[in-house]
């Protein structure tokens, strides 16, 4: 936790606050489980299907700054 404190101009007293900071862990993106060939005339594919089980939301896979797939 940390104090802000606000120093007050006579006769104003002075003024703080406290504020609580949070550090949320980033989310699993999940695991790939192995090689998958797929064909533009099979239409849409599921890429969640190739991954362990384990992602959370807003995990997101990445490759040289290109998304791949966002959870």
């Amino acid at each position: 936790m940390y104090t802000y404190t606000l120093i007050g101009t006579p006769p104003c007293a002075n003024s703080t606050a406290n504020v609580t900071v949070t550090i949320d862990s980033t989310a699993n993106a999940g695991v790939f489980t192995g090689i998958q060939s797929v064909c533009a005339s099979e239409g849409t594919f599921d890429l969640n299907n190739l991954l362990d089980g384990t992602q959370q939301t807003g995990g997101i896979w990445t490759d040289n700054q290109v998304m791949w797939l966002q959870l």
